[in-house]
C-alpha cells in the first residue's frame, strides 16, 4: 500500500500498509517500531516519486573504507538525479550514467570525496563514465592514490576522473565546482562528444588535465585552474614529477568551437595537435595565465585567437609560445616576462602563422633571444621588447631560413648606454617588413640581398652601416626614414669625418637646420660632385682631405678622400651640427 492511503483514524487503515500496527493503545515499543516503519515507507515513497535519489538510501556508507561502488551504481541505475551526501566514498570500478539529463551532485568539493585507490579497475574508461546526453557532475572531488609513485614512469595510469565518449547525437557534458586530486588524467572526451561546459574546476593532474579530440560542438572551459591539488606538499609528486616539464594542462585535437575563459595553469602546458581528420582546434581563448616554468603554449595545429595572455618563466629551458605546422594564431594584449635564462627562444615560429600585437615581452637581465622565426610567418606590431642594459651575444629577434617577419611599430627598451648587442638579425632575404620601430641603441643585422621593406626605423646603434646598406640596396624609402648617422658636432675651424659603408654613392648632408646639400662621392677618386643646395648657400665641395681651415671662411666644406672618409669642415664662425643620410 502507498502512504497516500494512510489516515489519522486507526479504523480507516485496515487496508493500508499491513507492516504497520494501527491499533489504538499500543505499548511505546510497538509505537516506536511502527514509527520507524512509517519513516522508512516515507523515504521509499520519496525515492520513488522525486527527481533526486540519495546514494545513502542505496547503501553507500561514505566511510572511506567500505567499497561503495555497487551502492553508487544502484543509485545511478534508477536513471534519476543522484545526490552523494557528505563523506568519502571508495570506488573500485567506473560509475556509469543511465539516462539522458542525469545529474550527479555532491555536497561540495570539500565535503564529498570519491576515493580511487590501487584496487580500481584500470581497464575501465573513467571513474565517471558519461554515456548519455546532457549529463551533469558537480560539487565533489575525485581523489586518486599515487602514494606508490617514485617517478613519472611509476605513476598509476588510472582512468580519467571523467570520461565522455562520442556519439552521433553528442553528449554535451557539463561539470561544475569539481576538483581532481593527484589524477593521472582529469577529463577525456573522445570522438564527437558533442561539446561540453566546465566551470570552476580545480585540476590536479600529473599527466594530462583535459583532453579532447573530435567534438563538433562548443567546448567551453571557464575558470579551469591547473595546480597540484591534493599533492602540493608531496615532494615526490610535486617536485619530482609534476614539475619535470611533461605535465599537460590542456591537450586539444579537432574541436569545431573551443572557448576558454579565465583559465590558469601552474607549470602545466597547453598544446594542440592534428586530431580527427588531421585538424586541430578552432576557437578563442580569453584571459589565459601560464605561470612559472613548463607552463608553455605549443600550438602545432588549429586556428586560435588568444586575447589577454599573461605568462611568467624562470626555467633554464622555458619558452612562452611555439607555433608550428599549419597552425594559425592571433595573440593580443599580452604580458610575458622571464626571471630566468632560457636556452631556447622565448617565442618560436617554425611554421604556420603567428600574428601578435599590443603587448609586452621581456628577457630581464638574461641574454635570451625573445623571438625566432625560422619558418612560417610572424607579424608583430605595437610590442615593447624589454631587457636590461647589458652586453648581449644573442639577438633579441632573429629571422632565419624560410621564415617571414613583419615588425612594425615596436620599441626596444631600455635605451642602452653601457650595454651592446643586436636587436634584430635578419639572416635570409624575403618579403619582410621592418618599419617604424625604435631600436633603443641596439644594432640591426640585415641580409646581403634585400627585397624587404625597411623604413622609418630609429635608434639603431650601427646606424651608419644600416644607412649605407639601405643606400646600397636602393631602398627608395630612405628619404622618409629619418635614419641618420650619429650627428657630427663640429667646432668652428674644425673638421669631423664620416666613413661610408660603400666606396661611391650619393649623400644628403643636413647642417645647421635649413642648410641641405645633395652630392655624389667617390672614395676611389677622392672626389665629390653634383651639389644641389637649399638654404643660404654656405655649403661648398672640395676634393681630398680637409684640415679645418682648408675651405673658405664662413662656409661649410665637404670633401672626399681616397682614405675612404668623407670630411666635413666648419668655418661658419660658430659650432654646427651636421647629419649625413646615404641615398644610394
Amino acid at each position: 500500500m502507498g502512504i497516500y492511503q494512510w489516515s489519522t483514524t486507526a479504523a480507516e487503515n485496515d487496508d493500508a500498509a499491513d507492516d504497520i500496527n494501527w491499533a489504538e493503545g499500543q505499548a511505546p515499543s510497538t509505537v516506536n517500531n511502527s514509527a520507524r516503519q512509517m519513516m522508512a515507507d516515507v523515504a521509499e515513497w520519496i525515492q520513488d516519486n522525486q527527481m533526486w535519489v540519495s546514494a545513502r538510501y542505496y547503501g553507500a556508507t561514505g566511510d572511506g573504507t567500505t567499497d561503495d561502488t555497487a551502492a553508487l551504481q544502484s543509485a545511478l541505475d534508477t536513471g534519476k538525479n543522484v545526490l552523494i551526501e557528505r563523506g568519502t566514498y571508495l570506488v573500485t570500478a567506473e560509475l556509469l550514467t543511465k539516462a539522458n539529463y542525469q545529474r550527479v551532485h555532491g555536497a561540495g568539493r570539500n565535503e564529498t570525496i570519491i576515493e580511487v585507490k590501487s584496487g580500481f579497475d584500470l581497464t575501465d574508461s573513467g571513474v565517471f563514465h558519461v554515456d548519455h546526453l546532457l549529463c551533469e557532475i558537480a560539487d565533489l572531488t575525485v581523489r586518486f592514490d599515487q602514494s606508490s609513485a617514485t617517478d613519472r614512469a611509476s605513476l598509476v595510469a588510472y582512468p580519467p576522473a571523467i570520461y565522455c565518449d562520442g556519439a552521433s547525437a553528442g553528449r554535451r557534458l557539463r561539470g561544475f565546482r569539481l576538483r581532481f586530486e593527484a589524477a593521472y588524467e582529469g577529463v577525456v572526451m573522445n570522438g564527437n562528444a558533442g561539446g561540453a561546459l566546465f566551470d570552476d574546476i580545480e585540476c590536479g593532474s600529473l599527466h594530462r588535465g583535459f583532453v579532447a579530440d573530435g567534438t563538433l560542438a562548443v567546448v567551453e572551459l571557464r575558470r579551469w585552474h591547473v595546480w597540484p591539488f591534493g599533492f602540493a606538499a608531496d615532494t615526490t609528486l610535486f617536485d619530482g614529477i609534476y614539475q619535470d616539464g611533461n605535465t599537460v594542462a590542456w591537450r586539444m585535437g579537432k574541436m569545431d568551437a573551443l572557448k576558454m575563459v579565465s583559465c590558469i595553469s601552474l607549470r602545466g602546458k597547453f598544446e594542440t595537435f592534428e586530431g580527427v581528420g588531421s585538424r586541430g582546434p578552432f576557437g578563442e581563448i580569453t584571459g589565459l595565465s601560464m605561470d612559472q616554468q613548463s607552463a608553455v603554449i605549443d600550438i602545432a595545429a588549429g586556428e586560435l585567437n588568444v586575447a589577454g595572455f599573461y605568462s611568467t618563466k624562470n626555467g633554464a629551458s622555458d619558452y612562452y609560445l611555439k607555433v608550428s605546422g599549419n597552425a594559425q594564431v592571433t595573440l593580443s594584449s599580452y604580458d610575458m616576462g622571464t626571471g630566468g635564462a632560457s636556452s631556447e627562444p622565448l617565442i618560436e615560429v617554425t611554421g604556420g602563422v603567428l600574428t601578435m600585437g599590443n603587448g609586452i615581452v621581456g628577457t630581464g637581465a638574461h641574454d635570451n633571444t625573445i623571438l625566432s622565426v625560422s619558418g612560417g610567418e610572424c607579424l608583430v606590431s605595437n610590442t615593447r621588447f624589454f631587457g636590461t642594459d647589458i652586453a648581449r651575444s644573442n639577438p633579441l629577434i632573429e629571422q632565419s631560413s624560410t621564415g617571414t617577419l613583419s615588425l612594425t611599430g615596436c620599441r626596444f627598451t631600455p635605451t642602452i648606454s653601457a650595454g651592446s648587442g643586436t636587436a634584430l638579425s635578419v639572416g635570409a632575404d624575403g618579403t619582410h617588413v621592418i618599419m617604424g620601430n625604435q631600436f633603443g641603441g641596439y644594432d640591426v643585422s640585415l641580409p646581403a640581398v634585400a627585397d624587404m621593406v625597411f623604413a622609418a626605423n630609429e635608434g639603431i646603434g650601427n646606424v651608419a652601416a644600416v644607412n649605407e646598406y639601405a643606400g646600397a640596396h636602393r631602398f627608395d624609402r630612405v628619404s622618409a626614414d629619418r635614419i641618420f648617422t650619429a650627428a657630427l658636432t663640429i667646432a668652428d675651424d674644425a673638421v669631423e669625418t664620416y666613413t661610408p659603408a660603400v666606396g661611391s654613392g650619393a649623400l644628403m648632408v643636413i647642417a645647421s637646420g635649413n642648410r641641405v646639400a645633395l652630392l655624389g662621392y667617390s672614395t676611389a677618386a677622392g672626389a665629390t660632385y653634383s651639389i644641389a643646395e637649399t638654404g643660404s648657400g654656405v655649403i661648398e665641395l672640395a676634393d681630398g682631405a680637409l684640415t679645418g681651415t682648408t675651405g673658405n671662411d664662413t662656409k661649410i666644406t665637404i670633401g672626399c678622400h681616397t682614405d675612404g672618409d668623407i670630411y666635413v669642415e666648419n668655418r661658419t664662425g660658430s659650432s654646427v651640427t651636421a647629419r649625413i643620410v646615404p641615398l644610394g
